[in-house]
């Protein structure tokens, strides 16, 4: 996992006044965005070294820690990449991270099947129902929403703003 703050500064000139007017609340406050992102790597690692300990005994289950442990560092890293790239207006950004979308999707689809198959069978049948069922769910609506929606993509806002002055107008 990357522990580093992909912060973005586009240098203008009221973020320079901002950040030249800070009587040190500012100061705290970048700090802290650039703490926390290795905060939670150093959490994670902890809690899989808690989780891989734990399983030490069972080569299934730790087969299963190391597994969905290193998918979620994939897909925290793809979503990391996606969301970097949307802060690049360029249009070969907008190509590559609608590349990602495909592995950022898998990946999730496969966790929640991996966590599905854990959860349902502990479950009395009609929960375990319900479990797959929320499963297949929450897969086919991101599949819905990420691929046939076009949702995450920024919209043309031009048309929104010109309808909106129409309506002051009136």
């Amino acid at each position: 996992m990357d522990c580093r703050c992909n912060a973005i500064d586009n240098g203008d000139a009221s973020s320079e006044k901002q950040h030249d007017g800070d009587d040190g609340g500012g100061v705290l406050l970048r700090a802290a965005r650039r703490l926390l992102p290795c905060v939670a790597c150093l959490l994670v690692a902890a809690q899989f070294a808690a989780a891989t300990y734990r399983a030490a005994r069972d080569p299934g289950d730790l087969c299963f820690v190391a597994t969905a442990y290193s998918m979620l560092a994939v897909l925290l890293y793809l979503v990391g990449r996606s969301e970097s790239l949307a802060a690049d207006g360029s249009s070969a950004a907008a190509v590559a991270r609608e590349r990602l979308k495909l592995p950022v999707w898998a990946l999730s689809a496969a966790l929640t099947a991996l966590f599905t198959s854990r959860v349902a069978p502990m479950m009395p049948p009609p929960l375990r129902a319900v479990v797959v069922a929320m499963a297949l769910l929450v897969t086919v609506g991101g599949f819905f929403l990420l691929f046939l929606c076009d949702a995450g993509n920024a919209y043309d806002d031009d048309d929104d703003d010109a309808d909106s002055d129409q309506d002051e107008e009136v």
